[in-house]
């Protein structure tokens, strides 16, 4: 994939449209404000399965898409046929008035303390956060794509880079072999060579500084009074050159989009790291109240561009969402070819939410790929223009799979970590001598499962070997039996026809010697 520059921010932002005013909700200064009348209450669990029942609209849930090209794909299925959206631009909401009526909103349950703290000082601080306090002495000097690390191999523990192939677990958690270590059959930990695999031919890995943002009017950095914030550019601690852009989750419908590599043709998983950030204002009495309820749900869609600058410029009327259903027409829909979507419930904790594709996306021909986000049902404050979380697209990880089944099978999520065990002296005093034994065993232990299901593997090994034996012998004897009766109506025949041709003789000559008797009886001699 070729990855782009980087444009630098352009220092004026142009104004947009103005969005309705917020409607203060019931409860007080400490509610947090209940989502949009056209979204399910964010309390409740989503619906990922759960379609939307639209008067006059088609829609349909997301399915895997099937395989252009059958060299790289077991099965060669016929593509799934994309409805062709409508070409038309819808035009920016006029300017709501103090007489507009907004959008009802249906009550939340009521939250306690959770309006923002007032500072300790009068100066306010500021949004973004500072810089680092020191800085690395010595610079890393930039890593090629095709050099970075992705993964390590599991049995030699060797480093796996982004243009090799490696083969990953589908069953266990973070298990990566190396095409070496696949090819001779070497596991390690509780990996065995029955779990499902998947052939990743290269990675691609996209950081922040590979993203190229849409025009200024498709994610301004400021609203239209320039009161609240949407884009900050944060420094980049591990890699001081480059920089961070977080985007602020306001209680309002939004989308933010990125033009992020050009895609070679092949077979596409994605897997996205978001970080995300809450706000320092919320109470602890508000945090463990988001941690149940979540922040809100988002939609993210990554395939290949309809139209780079219809991709770049237009803006459209933002949606809601709970559910897995995407319906025609809708922005993913419209400014995305071939793709592939799901639906995310933010962590109510903040930190980094792992998404996984669970199909693959074809692409042809060289063709742009673009990220799309979209957030609905966002908590927000009751009073203030601060957002109460904050996301940034870490990275992208393009996976390009040589063999894959549909579904397409992910791997599971890190397991929690088990709960630490009270520690007695005697416990203290055995540990380093347990380090020391585990070192010196091997790395792969030999259970009696393990024996268990070798002894199986051997004794259906040789029940085939005698299956195989008896199949063959009863061939043989069919083939010697069809031989036989093959030979048997041959000479049966044979002496069929030497039969009539016998009896087709002695009729002759039976003929003959009535007409040689009946020339005597008339007086010739014959």
């Amino acid at each position: 994939m070729t990855r782009r520059p980087v444009p630098s921010p352009s220092p004026s932002v142009q104004s947009n449209p103005p969005r309705p005013p917020k409607v203060p909700l019931p409860g007080g200064p400490s509610d947090l404000p209940a989502p949009n009348s056209s979204r399910s209450s964010v309390n409740s669990a989503p619906a990922i399965f759960q379609s939307h029942t639209t008067v006059g609209q088609e829609h349909r849930e997301r399915r895997p898409y099937s395989s252009f090209n059958i060299s790289h794909a077991r099965e060669a299925v016929s593509p799934v046929p994309f409805i062709s959206s409508s070409t038309s631009v819808p035009q920016p909401a006029p300017p709501a008035t103090q007489s507009s009526t907004p959008q009802p909103i249906p009550p939340v349950n009521h939250i306690p303390n959770l309006q923002p703290t007032p500072p300790a000082s009068s100066t306010p601080a500021p949004s973004s956060s500072s810089a680092p306090s020191s800085a690395p002495q010595n610079e890393a000097e930039e890593v090629p794509a095709n050099t970075e690390v992705v993964a390590m191999c599991d049995a030699c523990l060797n480093n796996i880079y982004c243009s090799q192939s490696r083969f990953q677990c589908t069953e266990c958690y973070d298990y990566d072999l190396c095409l070496s270590c696949f090819q001779i059959g070497r596991v390690s930990k509780s990996h065995k060579s029955s779990h499902a695999v998947r052939h990743i031919l290269k990675t691609e890995v996209l950081k922040q500084d590979d993203f190229i943002p849409p025009h200024d009017d498709v994610n301004p950095e400021k609203s239209v009074d320039q009161v609240k914030t949407f884009i900050t550019l944060e420094p980049d601690v591990n890699r001081p050159e480059c920089e961070l852009r977080w985007h602020f989750l306001h209680g309002t419908d939004s989308h933010l989009r990125y033009l992020t590599a050009t895609a070679e043709p092949g077979h596409y998983a994605a897997h996205l790291t978001i970080q995300t950030r809450l706000s320092g204002s919320l109470t602890q009495a508000g945090k463990d109240v988001l941690k149940q309820e979540g922040l809100g749900y988002l939609r993210i869609g990554l395939g290949t561009l309809r139209n780079k600058k219809q991709f770049f410029r237009s803006r459209y009327h933002e949606e809601s969402f709970q559910s897995l259903v995407l319906e025609e027409g809708q922005i993913i829909d419209k400014l995305l070819n071939n793709y592939w979507w799901t639906v995310v419930k933010l962590p109510g904790g903040g930190g980094p939410v792992d998404i996984h594709a669970d199909c693959v996306f074809p692409v042809e021909t060289p063709e742009d790929l673009g990220l799309i986000i979209q957030w609905s049902g966002i908590r927000a404050f009751e009073s203030g223009n601060e957002a109460t979380v904050s996301i940034n697209v870490t990275d992208i990880r393009l996976y390009d799979i040589r063999d894959f089944t549909e579904p397409l099978k992910v791997p599971p999520e890190q397991p929690p970590p088990p709960p630490p065990a009270a520690s007695t002296p005697a416990a203290k005093i055995s540990t380093p001598a347990l380090h020391s034994q585990a070192e010196d065993e091997p790395e792969e232990d030999i259970t009696a499962e393990d024996l268990l299901s070798a002894l199986l593997q051997i004794q259906q090994s040789v029940e085939d070997a005698r299956q195989r034996a008896q199949l063959e012998m009863a061939i043989k004897q069919r083939l010697k039996q069809q031989e036989e009766e093959r030979q048997s109506a041959v000479l049966g025949y044979m002496f069929a026809k030497a039969l009539q041709e016998q009896a087709i003789l002695e009729q002759e000559r039976r003929e003959q010697e009535e007409a040689r008797r009946f020339l005597n009886l008339m007086g010739f001699n014959v």
